[in-house]
């Protein structure tokens, strides 16, 4: 920041930084585009960092609700007294997701003919919806026992028999363990196994692997690896971060399971990697059409797996489509013809853009059959 007209430039030359500590900012990016010195937002809460031209720390402003409530400066004394305690940092990952419809207007366009041009006739609109999310973290110190020690090399002693590990139900079906060692990913873990059996064909899962003495391997973080979450051909869990262990994302993987083990499957064949990943995709647009009975002018947040990244063209037959296999989004199907999944799957190849067919993925198998879908029906769906 270099404000010009000053008498005493040391004072009106300086770097600046924001650490934002407050949701608002994020629901709204354009607002945090335009924050600076001298305009600032009513509702910005976190701190303000400033430096000379140098990079030299001069101080700190914390903000509470748009105002400044404390001064931070750099600590000059002596020895700064500590005391020291065993514990952990337990972080939860929370997500603020934005979203934006877009609409289209159809029009027919007459032609100049016999010396006559017809008006332009509205043929009514179709709609997009696109998302935006924002992963953050929050964190807080948490203490193990009493502890102790000294600041100058003394000596101490601490507990940390309250680090989680992974839930008893868990280390049955990976009997590998984690190579997780922070507690609250551990935590994060365990949430979500206990939220996705919870849900009634992941649990049928979870039953049908225990009970057939089929077990899995190791669960890991690894920020190197290209996707959300996995399971390989080893059967090992991989999670592409920390902010990536969801219900959601093991949602996905255990309709994998499902499909090699249930329903025999080889997902691994390159011919058959595609269709799984469609008819997981359908499953998930199956479920909104019912969640939203049908009705595809209520607003939905939900991608659906044919229309969408700009590409609209199947948008209104698909939705008919849903309908149809769906009777008006009120029932699960008990099977899918064969002739129309390979058709849609072609189409969710051009459109997705994980699985689309420029990155290697075919959509061409017409000896795929969606079983999985059909055993969805029977076991939590049967009328």
């Amino acid at each position: 920041m270099i404000k010009p007209g000053s008498t005493n430039l040391r004072d009106r030359e300086f770097i600046m930084g924001c650490l934002f500590g407050k949701e608002p900012f994020f629901i709204k990016r354009e607002r945090f585009l335009l924050y600076g010195y001298l305009k600032k937002d009513k509702d910005f809460s976190g701190l303000v960092l400033f430096y000379d031209l140098a990079g030299q720390f001069i101080n700190v402003w914390r903000y509470t609700g748009g105002k400044v409530t404390h001064t931070i400066n750099f600590y000059e004394g002596g020895n700064i007294p500590v005391r020291l305690k065993s514990g952990y940092l337990s972080c939860t990952i929370n997500s603020i997701t934005t979203w934006y419809k877009v609409e289209t207007e159809w029009y027919s366009i007459g032609e100049y003919g016999s010396g006559l041009f017809t008006e332009p006739e509205y043929n009514g609109s179709s709609y997009g919806y696109y998302t935006e999310t924002y992963y953050y973290r929050q964190c807080v110190w948490v203490e193990d026992g009493t502890g102790g020690g000294a600041y100058n090399g003394g000596s101490g002693s601490g507990s940390i028999e309250n680090q989680p590990t992974l839930n008893a139900s868990i280390k049955k079906l990976f009997v590998k363990g984690t190579t997780i060692t922070y507690g609250p990913y551990i935590e994060s873990v365990n949430n979500a196994y206990n939220d996705l059996n919870n849900d009634c064909f992941s649990n049928y899962v979870t039953n049908y692997l225990l009970s057939h003495n089929i077990t899995l391997g190791s669960i890991k973080i690894d920020e190197t690896y290209l996707g959300l979450a996995g399971i390989s051909s080893t059967n090992d869990l991989t999670f592409g971060g920390s902010e990536f262990i969801t219900v959601e994302n093991l949602e996905h993987e255990w309709i994998h399971l499902a499909q090699r083990y249930i329903n025999n499957t080889n997902i691994f064949n390159a011919s058959n990697t595609g269709m799984a990943e469609f008819e997981i995709a359908l499953i998930s647009d199956i479920l909104e059409c019912i969640n939203i009975h049908g009705n595809f002018d209520i607003y939905s947040e939900h991608p659906f797996a044919c229309y969408g990244n700009g590409k609209y063209n199947h948008q209104k037959e698909y939705q008919d489509w849903l309908k149809s296999i769906t009777s008006g989004g009120t029932i699960f199907p008990s099977s899918i013809v064969t002739g129309n999944f390979l058709y849609w799957a072609n189409i969710f190849g051009d459109v997705s853009i994980s699985y689309n067919k420029s990155r290697g993925y075919q959509y061409t198998n017409s000896y795929y059959k969606p079983k999985t879908i059909s055993t969805i029906s029977g076991i939590c769906y049967l009328l």
